[in-house]
């Protein structure tokens, strides 16, 4: 059995498994810890292989069993112990290691009312995070007469907190492997699309809390989960502005967010 501790966002998880190949993973994906950490750990992750098939299908199942919580996926089963305190991973590879981890961290910080994790991308810009939602793919290039840099890509951690919203480097994207506890106020939030001219409108709340609520990653498995995601939204559209962004190249997303 192979074991470290691990800083995903600002938890830290013990992590067991059974396979060294999937430990390795693990490591290569987040910030193993050096010691053992001097305080308790939020949560204990098993990582068990053997398991299922190759993704044929997105299909999943939400289940309640013996006071678990089951995650079913062709290539991958989570079982979680209702206090999300422990939690074991039955994974067919690497990729649905990955995917399984998304689910089960996803969860966990909804659980929490900690925050969530969202599709999109996100860029900072004096120190400020600027968050961006749909347009497929919204690589922005760096350059040396704007300060903006490119932080993470799919997938986008976010804190909803008294003290302000944060937006965290992504720590399931492999760029931001190794440094996923850096974090900054979030800016303004932007819709993207493509279109004939370029154009930024100013969205409302009831709107924009739609449209994220679509964005966000979580399984609905009960009204009291979903509750929390849309409690943490609302907190997050009144803390941020959010826009309409249309543009004809995708270079001109920096001067629309500008």
């Amino acid at each position: 059995m192979h074991k470290i501790y691990t800083n995903i966002g600002e938890h830290i998880f013990e992590v067991t498994a059974d396979s060294a190949n999937f430990m390795n993973l693990v490591i290569r994906q987040f910030t193993s810890l050096k010691k053992i950490p001097d305080r308790p750990v939020d949560m204990v992750v098993h990582i068990h292989g053997g398991y299922g098939t190759p993704l044929v299908t997105s299909d999943f199942s939400i289940t309640e069993q013996a006071r678990k919580l089951i995650f079913r996926r062709d290539d991958y089963l989570i079982d979680i112990d209702p206090d999300y305190y422990s939690a074991n991973l039955y994974v067919y590879n690497g990729p649905a290691l990955r995917q399984a981890f998304i689910s089960l961290y996803s969860s966990f910080i909804v659980f929490r009312n900690w925050g969530f994790l969202m599709h999109g991308e996100c860029v900072v810009d004096n120190g400020l995070a600027h968050l961006l939602c749909g347009g497929g793919s919204l690589s922005i290039s760096d350059d040396s007469e704007n300060p903006s840099r490119p932080v993470s890509e799919g997938i986008v951690l976010i804190k909803i907190a008294s003290e302000g919203i944060r937006v965290f480097d992504s720590p399931f994207d492999e760029a931001a492997t190794k440094r996923n506890s850096r974090s900054n106020l979030i800016g303004s939030v932007h819709f993207i699309q493509q279109a004939f001219q370029n154009k930024q409108m100013k969205a409302g709340r009831t709107y924009s809390l739609l449209r994220l609520l679509d964005a966000v990653f979580y399984w609905p498995h009960s009204t009291e989960q979903t509750r929390r995601v849309i409690t943490m939204l609302r907190r997050f559209v009144q803390a941020a502005p959010v826009y309409s962004n249309y543009f004809q190249k995708r270079e001109e997303i920096k001067e629309l967010i500008s």
